[in-house]
């Protein structure tokens, strides 16, 4: 049973193509933009308002005492539906910079992965924020013509990214994981780093990444995820944790240290949490409630 579970959850947190569910387009529940000048649609500008963004709507978890971060998705629903006009202006600003054609020409290659990780969290916000009047407690049980659309939500191309429509599955498992592989293997780190709405995932940043940091950044937020419980518990053989490391193992086994790849994604672990772990261990039930204050 464990291994069919398993299997449906591979392909349903994106081991596949995109598929017909690209063409469906869920109705988003409000148009909070007014229109940017063209000047203005900047990274410099987009990264500032990102980080308004983040810092006023991801807060710390009142219920750890650690770093771990939730999301005011009711007030950003009620900002965009009361069109605030500090709200919309910086909405409006994050999204118009985002949804231009060439928005990748020029940049560097840190840059295109600061901002596609940015692009992804903000997406997954924008998204569970049009549809959490509707009662959803997960992002899997927002709907299309009544039905729950289910791990299929991250096949839906709903999102205006570089000139196009695209879904979260295209822009983490295309798009980025272009820029984030190389001839020598890859960098894993960015699994911690996009964040899909809910409880399970790692820690959700309060502030944008920025390619002058990213290194830095991505060393934090790893590090950080895997001192909460619901990514690792425990060392040696009997350790447990996070589906992660079981939906994209080789790629942590393929993540590059020191101009070397790892071999094992227990030798990820034990680099970025300082823990020590062998065999498989066991793996923490993946939760999908969503990160909501």
């Amino acid at each position: 049973m464990k291994k069919i579970f398993l299997l449906f959850t591979l392909l349903a947190c994106g081991y596949q193509e995109d598929n017909q569910m690209t063409k469906l387009e869920l109705k988003q529940s409000s148009n909070a933009q007014v229109e940017i000048d063209e000047e203005q649609l900047t990274l410099k500008n987009f990264t500032e308002s990102m980080d308004n963004f983040l810092n006023e709507f991801v807060l710390l978890n009142p219920r750890s005492k650690s770093f771990d971060t939730l999301v005011d998705y009711k007030k950003i629903s009620k900002l965009k539906k009361s069109q605030d006009q500090k709200f919309v202006k910086t909405y409006s600003l994050i999204s118009q910079y985002l949804a231009q054609k060439n928005l990748l020409n020029d940049l560097s290659k840190n840059e295109k992965i600061a901002l596609m990780i940015n692009a992804y969290n903000f997406f997954t916000i924008d998204l569970i924020s049009d549809h959490i009047s509707s009662g959803i407690k997960s992002i899997t049980e927002i709907k299309s013509q009544g039905k729950p659309l289910g791990f299929a939500i991250f096949d839906v191309s709903n999102f205006n990214f570089n000139g196009s429509k695209i879904s979260l599955n295209r822009l983490e498992k295309t798009l980025l994981y272009k820029e984030v592989q190389s001839p020598k293997g890859i960098d894993a780190r960015f699994h911690f780093a996009v964040i899909c709405g809910a409880l399970g995932c790692p820690i959700l940043n309060t502030e944008s990444y920025k390619a002058a940091q990213l290194d830095s950044q991505l060393d934090d937020i790893t590090s950080k995820g895997l001192l909460l419980p619901r990514n690792l518990q425990g060392s040696g053989s009997s350790y447990q944790k996070t589906a992660l490391f079981d939906w994209y193992g080789k790629d942590f086994s393929n993540h590059i240290y020191k101009g070397n790849k790892l071999g094992s994604f227990q030798k990820f672990i034990e680099i970025y949490s300082n823990t020590q772990v062998s065999g498989n261990g066991s793996t923490i039930d993946y939760d999908w409630r969503l990160n909501i204050k």
